[in-house]
């Protein structure tokens, strides 16, 4: 499994990949709005899953990630 962790603040996320090798990569910031959530996975391995900080912005993360076929 590919883990993606996401820092969530209020106009950005930060995100951070371990791969199953266990190598730690920093992913290029995304400016939080619902075409670049819905964007991310096409870029990512297909197996990844997201944990994201829960925070206020939670509920926006989760909206877009859920319909961008995130699990």
């Amino acid at each position: 499994m590919t883990a993606i962790g996401a820092d969530l603040d209020k106009r950005i996320c930060r995100l951070a990949m371990q791969g199953e090798d266990g190598q730690l990569t920093m992913l290029p910031s995304i400016e939080n709005e619902r075409e670049n959530w819905l964007a991310l996975p096409a870029k990512l391995p297909p197996q990844a899953e997201i944990a994201p900080e829960v925070s206020t912005q939670w509920s926006f993360c989760d909206e877009c990630a859920g319909g961008g076929g995130w699990r």
